[in-house]
């Protein structure tokens, strides 16, 4: 028979026990966030390969290269993931040179044209100087609460940015070099504020 003290101290471990277990699987949630990236950020006519991360499974997942800015309701090239695969790597021929995003849209026939995690990357025509666009990126997932640091790696970015205009930069597309990364700058802070 347990004493009385016994039970006293069972309560308290009790309680611990139960926070420990959800702590830790609130950890677990956010590593499996669903996210997808691309092996480069610049392509000059290469084979674009999508690696996606923690996607449910379905067989209604698919993974699309549109061009950046168009409405999520642009298929673009697009490609089913195996059914039951969680991870790997989707390849897609490489579009003609701009903008673009992988767009991962899971559970499609469930919820529509809801993009689940997208990754940006740019094309430049073959053999093209490649350009200073350090500052155009999306990271992986962030650590969650993880804002700040975000935003200064936007600010890093777009500073290296600058100075890659002014030193690769004809005198007459440096302002339009700068423009654009500023735009780039904007949208980096405003992908770490609602993400």
């Amino acid at each position: 028979m347990p004493t009385t003290s016994q039970r006293i101290w069972s309560i308290p471990v009790l309680i611990i026990l139960m926070i420990v277990a959800f702590c830790c699987q609130a950890a677990r949630a956010a590593g499996d966030e669903p996210w997808i990236e691309t092996d480069r950020r610049v392509y000059q006519g290469e084979d674009i390969r999508v690696h996606f991360y923690n996607a449910p499974g379905y067989s209604s997942d698919w993974i699309c290269i549109a061009r950046e800015g168009a409405p999520d309701t642009e298929a673009g090239d697009y490609k089913y993931m195996p059914a039951g695969v969680r991870q790997g790597v989707l390849n897609f021929r490489s579009p003609r040179p701009g903008r673009y995003e992988a767009r991962a849209y899971y559970n499609y026939r469930a919820g529509g044209y809801i993009v689940s995690a997208r990754s940006r990357f740019k094309v430049e025509h073959p053999g093209q100087r490649p350009s200073p666009d350090r500052g155009y990126h999306e990271p992986g997932p962030p650590p969650p609460g993880n804002r700040g640091q975000c935003i200064d790696q936007c600010r890093d970015d777009f500073e290296a940015t600058l100075a890659g205009c002014r030193e690769h930069s004809k005198p007459g597309y440096q302002r339009r070099c700068e423009r654009k990364a500023k735009e780039e700058e904007r949208r980096c802070i405003d992908w770490c504020n609602y993400r």
